[in-house]
């Protein structure tokens, strides 16, 4: 039989049908026959074998985590950068509801030892209840606000003749009663707000039948009724260096201290548009006490503030921005809490006994319609650089 050499594409041919034999025969079923075009001493491949030096490895892809994309909230924000961002929660109107559950996630639930206790022996909890429920129910941490508030005491109390003992048995027995009916649900509670300060506060009854010792008497019930609890001591106008009680919060923070009752001091920071206070000095304020700051009560009174609707909101969305700045930046303030949403609804328009009552003050971050002003896109501004920011920029480490 004559010789004959394959051409090139003859030799193609031959090889791509080994090569299409191959692979099928490792894709037919067992149960059907092989056609095995190899030679017969060609070694076949096993687990055990070492692949080719030739062969190249198939690399093995591990499937990467989504990143959950954060809400462009407030909330969404504080969340992501472990701050708190509050709001005195009210969830009477379905749209304010809305509101704070979706932009907020710490909640000042605030109720009055008068609405709570209306006769000494009598104890209503019901509208504790509702705002617990209605904060817990989204995700929110509870501050109770506030067990003494020498200014709207009951009227029974102020009626009864009491020694400056039977005056001590009361207030204990009244904190013990609420904070261990919360206990689980509170997790931080202001236990005295806004107390005696001459001239200027004369209707504090339990200064004037006890002394200054009453605000020591009521932390000491509350640690011991809840250990657990942050405790704070809360007042206005002492945000700054020469605020109007600014060195008597310094004298009460430094007594409690010292008898480890206090754990953080509130800045209620009612904040008046025509003349807010210089960022620079709220910081060294803040340092100043020694101990975790809490801006508690905010917002921005824009009575008397001149100019049409749009510069007057651009002048507040800039009081906003530094003041949240000025929290954030001092390393000792743990929470930016507001107070309320909605302008119609903000006691600064429906208390018409407080002395900067406006009807057109336009003090929260939102509008009638609870629609966001320029001072939320700016708050919200500020979150978002922060944590964008956040390798360089450390936050708090005290309590949350």
């Amino acid at each position: 039989m004559p010789s004959h050499r394959l051409s090139r594409r003859e030799f193609l041919k031959i090889a791509g049908t080994a090569a299409l034999g191959s692979a099928l025969a490792s894709c037919a079923p067992a149960s059907l026959p092989t056609l095995t075009l190899a030679p017969t001493n060609t070694p076949t491949l096993s687990p055990s074998n070492s692949p080719s030096p030739t062969a190249k490895a198939i690399p093995t892809i591990t499937p990467q985590p989504t990143a959950t994309p954060i809400p462009n909230t407030l909330r969404g924000y504080a969340d992501a950068l472990g701050v708190k961002i509050g709001v005195m929660i009210d969830p009477r109107v379905l749209e304010r509801a809305e509101v704070q559950k979706r932009e907020f996630n710490l909640g000042l639930a605030t109720w009055t030892w008068k609405d709570q206790m209306p006769e000494k022996d009598q104890f209503k909890p019901e509208w504790m209840d509702y705002l617990m429920s209605f904060g817990l129910s989204n995700g929110m941490q509870i501050r109770g606000m506030h067990l003494i508030f020498p200014q709207v005491s009951p009227d029974w109390l102020a009626k009864k003749i009491l020694s400056k003992d039977e005056m001590i048995e009361v207030i204990s027995d009244y904190i013990t009663k609420v904070v261990t009916y919360c206990k689980g649900k509170v997790n931080q509670w202001t236990v005295v707000n806004e107390p005696y300060i001459f001239p200027y506060r004369q209707n504090d009854i339990f200064h004037r039948i006890i002394g200054a010792e009453y605000i020591d008497i009521a932390f000491q019930a509350a640690r011991k009724a809840d250990p657990s609890a942050l405790l704070l001591y809360n007042d206005s106008d002492n945000h700054t260096s020469l605020g109007i009680t600014t060195q008597l919060t310094k004298q009460i923070v430094e007594r409690l201290k010292a008898k480890k009752l206090i754990d953080g001091v509130g800045l209620q920071m009612h904040l008046l548009g025509l003349n807010p206070p210089d960022k620079k000095d709220v910081i060294a304020t803040m340092k100043s006490y020694g101990i975790p700051v809490y801006i508690t009560e905010f917002d921005v009174n824009m009575k008397n503030v001149y100019g049409n609707q749009e510069e007057r909101l651009i002048t507040q969305s800039q009081i906003y921005k530094e003041m949240l700045e000025a929290a954030l930046e001092s390393g000792v303030c743990n929470s930016f809490s507001i107070w309320g949403v909605g302008d119609k609804y903000s006691w600064i328009e429906t208390h018409k006994s407080y002395q900067h009552y406006s009807p057109n003050g336009d003090p929260t971050p939102f509008d009638d319609d609870l629609k966001p002003k320029p001072a939320y896109f700016a708050m919200l501004d500020v979150l978002k650089k922060r944590y964008e920011q956040r390798g360089t920029s450390a936050t708090s480490t005290a309590k949350p």
